[in-house]
């Protein structure tokens, strides 16, 4: 059977690694199946959200401490637009990216016909 070939099949991995990654970090199971534009865009993104939310959380932290030290303080308040803001948006980036990896991965793994293995041909 010297005249015999098969088809050679690329086979992509499953919906669990790449679920598994951007479940950790947006982005990385983007950058698990190679789609490096669309990981460093939501590792990015979800980055910033995340610096912003630590941040006004750090303000927040030290408004609160200020004001229980003096009675001056009491019209400042305490700054929550930035947690309202940053919060959400590091949520969503977080959603979309795990979103983005799961269909990325059902349409990687979606058998097509160069895809299909085939018998060997005598």
């Amino acid at each position: 059977m010297s005249g015999s070939r098969t088809i050679p099949v690329r086979r992509s991995r499953g919906f669990g690694p790449a679920a598994l990654s951007a479940f950790f970090y947006p982005g990385a199971g983007q950058f698990l199946q190679r789609r490096f534009i669309a990981g460093t865009t939501l590792a990015l993104s979800f980055t910033a959200f995340l610096i912003g939310f630590l941040l006004s959380a750090g303000r927040i932290i030290y408004r609160y401490y200020t004001l229980m030290q003096s009675d001056d303080n009491l019209h400042l308040g305490l700054p929550l637009i930035g947690m309202a803001v940053f919060f959400p948006g590091a949520i969503a980036t977080w959603a979309v990216g795990i979103a983005d990896a799961l269909a990325s991965a059902g349409r990687r793994n979606r058998p097509t016909d160069d895809k299909l293995e085939q018998e060997p041909r005598s």
